[in-house]
Formats: structure tokens, C-alpha cells, sequence
């Protein structure tokens, strides 16, 4: 996407407000693996100066998740539901507009990037209070009924099962041969544990996409284009997987908290009791995932989006399929999470 392509943006933005609109910045934003993020400022005649995100496609992508305006319409749903997501405002799928499909929100102050929240989340008291003001947020979601929207499909025939089918058809994307995640998945599709109920999971619950404030408070929580239907364990086991830890493996949930603090917030704000052995099945998934995703960034680098996140993901693979090897035998012997 080219910065030319905002010239479009004004004359979309007065006619879908019926008011004169000013652009004032357009500024990319770090991060955003899978698409591509702006902050952009306008004035609106009669409303006033308007903080805002822009999110569009990137210019490869991985082929699955929701598209920018299914994305608008589930914040739309859950920011009147009162939970903690960024205030949407507009999305178009007109890639005339910026050069692809894009959505547009109201820029809530904070700190995302994974090096500035684990430095606000250093001291322990703060990373502790961070774990457990998330689990309550995540029991929040998983207890709000999902909204009636068609995109949101249950899971079938399982949670479990479905998620497995997911990790393959990403391991079929990549069209590599990958025996060690292969046989992580066949391991995985013999030990699913029971069916959870199926609620509304973020699918992307991890340290990069939390907001937090200066001082390691709980903002919000960004980036739901993998939003769907799913087991709650699904959030849990893909928020604690080592892979989000960066390096700090004595703090399992995103390199700030303990299990236990995330849990206590989860259950202590209604959220269902967390078997162990379940969560650390979902751990293992999460962890094929990644290597899965790993895969095909790097395959998005090498198609010619020169992002240097992209380039360099894949060369977690060997680390990965070593953690799955791992996490799979624990499952075997009946243990917890890692």
C-alpha cells in the first residue's frame, strides 16, 4: 500500500459523514504481522478533531481470519457490550479507498509493543496485576453471548477437532513437508480432552495485542481478525504458550505474569474452572500454530513483502517443533501446563 493511496480517504470519509473533512496526519504504526496499521487524524467539520487507527490488508496475508469489515462489525457488537475493545468508526471494503480493505477505529492512548509492555510489567506486583486484570477480561468475553453475526460459525465437529483441521489447512497452505508438526497433529488429534461449551474467543489473545497503560494497568484488548467460535481454552493455551514469553519463562503468561494470577482473574470473575491436562493440550496446539504461521510468514517474505518480522519468523521453526515434541510427550504422561 502506497502513501498516495490516503488521497482517496478524504472524499470517502465527507461522503460517508456528509461533512468537510481535513486530513491532518497519516503516520504507520509498528507492528501488525498479518496487516498493516496507521494512525491517521482528520478533521470533521462539526464533530472536531477525530484520534484514529487505520487497518488494512497487507499485501500478502495468511488466507484465513475475519476481513476488515467483519472485523468493524464485531467491535461494533462488543464495544456496545461494554467490553474492552477499541471504539470502531468506520470500515469500507473498497480497495479503491487506501489500496485494500480497511477499517478504521478511535485511537486509544497506551503501550502495545511487546518491549514497551514488558518493561511498564517489570516489577512483579505490576506483571501479577496484568495477568489477573486479563483473565477477568477474557472470562467477560467467553461469558457474553456471541453476537448474531454470519461469519461467527460454530466449531464442528469439536472445538478441539475444528482447531486441529485449522492447523492443518495452514500446514497444507504452506505446502512444505513438516514431519515432527505432522505427527504433533495426528498425537493431538488422539488426546483431544473433553468439550468445553463454545463461546466467543479472541483466537489472538497474546502479549503484542494487549493495550496497557504507562504504568502496566489493562487497557484493551487490539487485533480480532481471528475472532470466532471456540473453546475458551483456546484463549488460554495461546496467551501462555512459551513462544509469547520472550525469554522470560519463570512469567508463563505473555513474560509478565503467573498461571495462577490469570486464572484466579478468570475464575474469580466467572469464568469455568481450568483442567490442567486441557490446558496444556491447548498450549501444544497453539505452539504447532505458530510454527504453522511461521511457516507461511516467511513465504509472504519471500513473495516480496519486505517486512523484516516476516523474514525472520520462520527462523523459529526448529525451536518449535522441539517445544511441540516436548509439550506432547508431557501430554502423554498426563501432565499440566507448561
Amino acid at each position: 500500500m502506497r502513501q498516495l493511496d490516503f488521497d482517496a480517504l478524504v472524499p470517502w470519509l465527507r461522503e460517508r459523514l456528509a461533512a468537510d473533512v481535513r486530513l491532518r496526519l497519516v503516520r504507520p504504526l509498528p507492528g501488525g504481522a498479518v496487516n498493516r496499521v496507521w494512525r491517521v487524524v482528520v478533521e470533521v467539520a462539526g464533530s472536531g478533531r477525530h484520534d484514529l487507527v487505520l487497518k488494512a490488508d497487507g499485501a500478502t496475508g495468511l488466507g484465513v481470519g475475519l476481513g476488515r469489515v467483519e472485523e468493524h462489525a464485531l467491535l461494533v457488537a462488543l464495544h456496545a457490550r461494554g467490553l474492552p475493545v477499541p471504539a470502531p468508526f468506520l470500515a469500507g471494503d473498497d480497495p479503491g479507498v487506501v489500496g485494500a480493505p480497511f477499517l478504521l477505529m478511535r485511537r486509544l492512548p497506551g503501550l502495545s509493543l511487546p518491549a514497551r509492555l514488558l518493561a511498564a510489567t517489570r516489577d512483579p506486583p505490576r506483571g501479577e496485576a496484568l495477568a489477573e486484570a486479563l483473565g477477568g477480561a477474557l472470562a467477560r468475553l467467553h461469558r457474553t453471548p456471541p453476537p448474531d453475526l454470519p461469519f461467527l460459525a460454530p466449531p464442528r465437529p469439536t472445538p478441539g477437532r475444528a482447531a486441529v483441521a485449522r492447523c492443518r489447512g495452514l500446514l497444507d497452505a504452506a505446502d512444505a513437508a513438516e514431519p515432527v508438526l505432522e505427527w504433533a497433529l495426528s498425537r493431538l488429534a488422539a488426546l483431544e480432552p473433553p468439550a468445553h461449551e463454545v463461546c466467543l474467543i479472541h483466537g489472538d489473545c497474546r502479549t503484542g495485542n494487549l493495550l496497557v497503560d504507562a504504568d502496566g494497568g489493562f487497557v484493551a484488548l487490539l487485533d480480532w481478525e481471528f475472532a470466532g467460535l471456540g473453546s475458551p481454552l483456546e484463549d488460554l493455551g495461546w496467551l501462555t504458550g512459551r513462544y509469547w514469553r520472550f525469554g522470560r519463562h519463570d512469567r508463563p503468561v505473555g513474560g509478565f505474569g503467573s498461571l495462577e494470577a490469570l486464572l484466579r482473574g478468570y475464575e474469580e470473575t466467572g469464568g469455568a474452572a481450568v483442567d490442567p491436562t486441557a490446558l496444556l493440550w491447548w498450549q501444544t496446539l497453539g505452539t504447532v500454530r505458530w510454527a504453522a504461521i511461521a511457516l507461511l510468514q516467511g513465504q509472504r517474505f519471500a513473495a516480496g513483502e519486505r517486512d523484516l518480522d516476516l523474514g525472520l519468523t520462520p527462523l523459529s521453526l526448529p525451536a518449535l517443533e522441539a517445544e511441540a515434541i516436548r509439550l506432547v510427550e508431557r501430554l502423554e504422561r498426563g501432565g499440566g501446563a507448561a
